[in-house]
């Protein structure tokens, strides 16, 4: 029987989340700033804006792309283990490239070394708080969501005063110093203690697989058992018969029929070789084997009925999206009129209302009468309405300001309910693997988004086109999230019915 943890919602789980928090906070700081870092490696190292841009694309696409791969190795590892080495990763790649003088060199430090590094620290932060919070999980998951956003605020001017006062080798080697904290804040992670046998909390579905393979393993037992009882009757009904009609015959028929008996005995044990005898057993065995459930499909199994898939593809399409309105937004008020100081003011807003909607959805999501799947398709709907009808609103700066205030104020509760939403669909022993296969739906989200988005302006001619474009990509990611609930509803049916 599990064990009951210890210090949950109470405690240390506060000290925990304070080390997730610092852990997005400083991811926050180094990869959410890489617009100020393109900057410098074109004044210093190459001109050309194409290569330069590569260093922040594949950072991103290291994050994210690695998700299954850390997820899986922060579930064997532990958190503590992973968010040191992580740590320790991201200071060494910071660290090698300060020294690198060319995007190459770059690129196997600075976006892919310390990316790995990245990846396996941000899997830690989004599913840790997790094993320790159970009613405040949604508040949890709130605020160490919320320190990315803190980092990239704070984090801003620092990249800007440290690139004026010693240029971009020493940003960046100063940068790896400061990433050597995120081993700190991993020592902080302690491995979670149970008042008794520590055992994974299977999720519902698991649960009710096990049950069924039981079952078809008692029923196959039962099914040869039977055989077997059935068999073993029916040789006494018959040797009956024989001795009654034996008693019936005189001598002389009784011994001929023995004789008779005893070579049909003979011949039928003579077909039935040991051979034919150990294929039977081996038979019967397969049969048995068969009838194990085996452990990928049980996964997989579990990821569909759960609902899990769904829920990928509406990250899927939400990240698609919106990194198509990013990538245009910039050029689309500058073809309205605006300046790039005007779009600048845009994304600040945005940001400063994003960190506002994490911490409100943490504590909306807390009522039951609104519930995660609410807020998630509420939220990325709202959000996918606002950005269809941009393109009418897009001619005044002040207009502009209220989308980007309403947009950033829909899109950061999404943010706080990954790891909520995944706990409840597939369970919290399966949250590390399923925070990093949500991290790979982002990454290949942002992927197909930007291309997407700008095969669309060529033919067209226009961003409206681009941003209806995006607004459809939000409103479909809505749908899919209105699906979820059927799932739920459908788990709590079989758990009754159990």
């Amino acid at each position: 029987m599990a064990g009951q943890r210890v210090h949950i919602d109470q405690g240390y789980s506060w000290v925990v989340l304070s080390a997730a928090f610092g852990i997005q906070f400083l991811v926050g700081m180094l990869v959410f700033n890489v617009g100020a870092m393109t900057s410098a490696i074109l004044e210093e190292i190459d001109s050309d804006l194409t290569r330069t841009s590569w260093v922040g694309a594949t950072l991103n696409a290291t994050i994210t792309l690695l998700g299954p791969f850390v997820g899986i190795f922060n579930r064997k590892f532990g958190a503590r283990a992973t968010t040191c080495l992580g740590g320790l990763i991201t200071f060494g790649g910071l660290t090698a490239a300060s020294f690198a003088t060319t995007v190459p060199g770059l690129l196997a430090t600075y976006s892919l070394l310390s990316g790995c590094g990245f990846a396996l620290s941000v899997n830690v932060a989004g599913s840790v708080p997790g094993h320790y919070f159970d009613k405040k999980r949604p508040i949890a998951f709130a605020v160490s969501m919320s320190g990315g956003g803190c980092g990239m605020f704070l984090g801003a001017p620092l990249i800007r005063y440290l690139l004026e006062t010693y240029n971009l080798s020493g940003t960046i080697l100063i940068l790896g110093a400061l990433s050597f904290h995120i081993c700190i804040a991993g020592l902080i992670i302690r491995p979670q203690e149970y008042d008794g046998a520590e055992t994974a909390k299977e999720s519902f579905e698991e649960e009710q697989l096990r049950s069924k393979c039981a079952k078809d393993q008692t029923k196959l037992f039962s099914s040869n058992s039977s055989v077997v009882h059935e068999s073993e009757t029916k040789g006494l009904m018959d040797d009956e018969e024989t001795n009654i009609d034996e008693n019936d015959q005189t001598e002389p028929n009784r011994f001929s029929k023995m004789k008779s008996a005893s070579k049909w005995t003979t011949s039928k044990s003579s077909v039935e070789s040991p051979d034919h005898i150990d294929g039977r057993k081996h038979e019967t065995t397969g049969s048995a084997h068969n009838g194990k459930c085996k452990p990928l499909q049980t996964k997989i199994s579990v990821l569909v009925r759960s609902g899990f898939i769904v829920y990928v593809v509406s990250i899927l399409f939400w990240s698609i999206g919106e990194s198509s309105l990013y990538l245009h937004l910039p050029n689309y008020v500058a073809s309205k009129g605006s300046s790039p100081s005007d779009a600048s003011t845009l994304f600040t807003i945005m940001g400063i209302m994003n960190v506002i909607s994490k911490l409100l959805a943490g504590f909306a999501a807390t009522d039951p009468a609104i519930g995660y799947y609410l807020l998630h398709m509420g939220t990325l709907g709202m959000g996918g309405l606002i950005t269809l009808i941009f393109p009418l609103m897009a001619n005044q700066f002040y207009l502009q300001c209220i989308y980007a205030a309403i947009f950033g104020l829909q899109m950061g509760g999404p943010n706080s309910l990954l790891s909520p939403i995944t706990i409840d669909l597939i369970g919290l022993s399966a949250i590390e693997i399923g925070f990093g296969m949500l991290m790979f739906s982002f990454g290949a989200g942002f992927l197909i988004g930007a291309p997407l988005a700008s095969t669309i302006f060529k033919l067209s001619g226009e961003y409206d086109y681009t941003f209806v474009f995006a607004g459809l990509c939000m409103v479909l990611s809505s749908v899919c999230g209105a699906l979820l609930p059927m799932f739920k509803r459908r788990k709590s049916a079989e758990l009754e019915m159990s």
